[in-house]
């Protein structure tokens, strides 16, 4: 692609970027996003409008994040102050005296110190490293027994934000607490004759062959956290444990599509090999493509090829027949997964892949004056990271510019 293409894809998310601050809604010095959503009553849809709430999934936390990064790219002050004060309503928000509340990246405490760390490294300001220490510590007093296993969340969730904690701040508690929680995924895995798996969605109804694949919720997301861990500490024991959660999923694996399967209990048959960030290839691509970089093993590139060669049959479709542009389970986070493909394997046909949807996505939406299919139940617009237009935006600054703008589909030691 050219420079010109490069230049367009930075236009496209200071779009949606001017679009998400011109929608904020101040509250002191503070702000946050309100969405407008389908709600029944009586048996008839209604439209009613409701603040995203401020985790780093769908909330002002993942929006910060987003804005944060357009700054560091634009150096737009208006982005930075949208950025800060939408870290500050997550913040106030966050009851840390709660330790009933999740714990884990996307939708759990981790995710707001996450942010909060990144937002603050990227508009040069120390602000947030007492919030964020204090988010950090506060994970100590949840307990584990009460907490899902999965990268969503739970406690996987909480390892690479752990992880990236104690190299900025060596901050020994924080390392602690890592090697707790991959000991407790250990200790809490069902081990099979397959491998390693997790009961996160508590059904003790069901045997180990029904626990969930991919990387929000099954065994890839966990299994990377613990490679992660493994690696970072040279403790070989999480290292096993992450191989063993990936020889489950290779136990899963359907040769003739491509895909593992989605075990969820309420996904027909016909919707079993989804492709998306949350379920299915492009998610395990994600987990693959790491494993592969960590360990130099090559059954981990084949997998992560297939999950390409199978991703790249879904973004084949037009951009305007696609169900929804988002990072969670549309062509933002498949797209992504293209873009990280590039960077790990050295390819750069994958990097335009992802490129011809981001043309595609001005092309056929933006230009069309369309509004972006976000990925909420009813396909509307919607602010947030995972599901919106943040994440939308996000993707168009991974396309800016790879090597400088980190995915949020994967988090990487800096």
């Amino acid at each position: 692609m050219t420079d010109r293409s490069s230049v367009g894809f930075l236009a496209q998310a200071e779009r949606i970027g001017d679009k998400l601050c011109d929608a904020a809604q101040s509250l002191g010095t503070s702000c946050y996003w309100v969405d407008e959503v389908s709600e029944l009553r009586d048996g008839v849809s209604h439209r009613t409008q409701q603040p995203v709430g401020s985790d780093l999934y769908s909330g002002t936390s993942g929006i910060a994040l987003f804005l944060a990064r357009l700054y560091q790219n634009t150096a737009n002050e208006n982005y930075r102050r949208m950025a800060e004060s939408a870290v500050e309503y997550a913040l106030a928000d966050l009851d840390l005296d709660d330790h009933d509340t999740y714990i884990g990246l996307y939708a759990g405490c981790a995710g707001y110190a996450y942010a909060a760390l990144q937002v603050g490294e990227m508009v040069g300001s120390d602000r947030f490293v007492g919030p964020t220490t204090l988010i950090i510590n506060s994970l100590q007093e949840h307990t584990l027994e009460q907490q899902p296993p999965d990268i969503m969340f739970g406690i996987a969730g909480t390892i690479p934000v752990l992880l990236d904690f104690y190299r900025r701040h060596a901050q020994e508690s924080a390392l602690s607490l890592a090697l707790k929680c991959g000991d407790y995924l250990i200790h809490i895995a069902r081990k099979s004759y397959a491998g390693f798996s997790w009961n996160s969605l508590y059904n003790v109804n069901v045997d180990s062959s029904h626990d969930l694949n991919g990387f929000s919720h099954g065994a890839s997301g966990i299994g990377w956290a613990l490679l992660e861990l493994g690696k970072f500490l040279d403790e070989q024991r999480f290292v096993n444990a992450a191989e063993e959660a990936f020889r489950f999923e290779q136990s899963c694996f359907n040769a003739e599509r491509e895909n593992w399967p989605d075990q969820r209990s309420f996904i027909e048959p016909a919707g079993r090999y989804p492709v998306a960030w949350c379920h299915g290839a492009a998610g395990i691509g994600f987990a693959r493509l790491r494993a592969y970089q960590l360990t130099g093993r090559q059954v981990y590139k084949n997998e992560a090829e297939a999950a390409l060669r199978t991703t790249a049959k879904m973004l084949a479709f037009p951009a305007k027949d696609l169900h929804t542009y988002s990072v969670c389970h549309g062509i933002a986070g498949n797209s992504d997964l293209f873009v990280y493909a590039s960077q790990i394997l050295g390819d750069s046909t994958y990097l335009e892949t992802a490129q011809h949807k981001g043309l595609q996505g001005i092309e056929e939406i933006e230009n069309q004056n369309l509004p972006w299919p976000c990925g909420s139940m009813d396909g509307n617009e919607t602010a947030g990271l995972m599901q919106g237009l943040a994440g939308i935006g996000y993707f168009y600054l991974r396309l800016h510019d790879p090597a400088r703008v980190p995915p949020i589909t994967i988090i990487l030691p800096r």
